[in-house]
């Protein structure tokens, strides 16, 4: 498993608009990527047991690493509407991280995916994957088995969920 640390990191260095850099987004673009990874490799880039709570895929796992390492910080902004968004920084300098070639494919196409949407559309796409449309709320989302479960669907029925989680 990857380090959560430097997919974080590689995010915030990554991520072209540091402003939408919010920690829901940042916990749901490590959601797409495991998801990616699961598909494409049968296996997570992370170790995190992802629940499908009542926004959609969640843990409090890479969050609480943010608000614990000094390297980051949580940042309290408001977005274009005036409401409250927490933005996540990377403070910690030119220390690259050090993920395999995989996972920073993974991570590139899950960035290359989500950049140009806006939050809604972003949305849209996570509540698209297999996981969140097929599975019940407030259930553990065991990403490697349904995501072969997902290749078997999707070869049979043609899924309709985006090929761009998966291409």
């Amino acid at each position: 498993m990857t380090d959560l640390k430097d997919v974080v990191r590689y995010l915030c260095f990554n991520y072209p608009y540091k402003d939408e850099l919010s920690k829901a987004r940042v916990v749901k673009m490590i959601y797409l990527a495991d998801w990616r990874s699961a598909i494409r490799f049968g296996k997570q880039i992370t170790g995190i047991t992802w629940t499908f709570n009542h926004y959609g895929p969640y843990v409090d796992t890479p969050i609480a690493l943010i608000r614990c390492d000094p390297d980051f910080e949580i940042e309290e902004t408001t977005n274009r509407y005036g409401s409250r968004k927490e933005l996540v920084k990377y403070l910690g300098g030119e220390n690259w991280p050090t993920l395999t070639n995989v996972t920073i494919e993974v991570l590139n196409h899950v960035i290359k995916t989500t950049r140009p949407k806006t939050w809604s559309a972003f949305l849209d796409l996570v509540y698209a994957t297999y996981p969140v449309a097929t599975q019940p709320r407030y259930t553990d989302l065991d990403l490697v088995s349904l995501a072969a479960q997902y290749r078997d669907v999707r070869q049979d029925l043609n899924w309709g969920v985006p090929d761009e989680v998966l291409s």
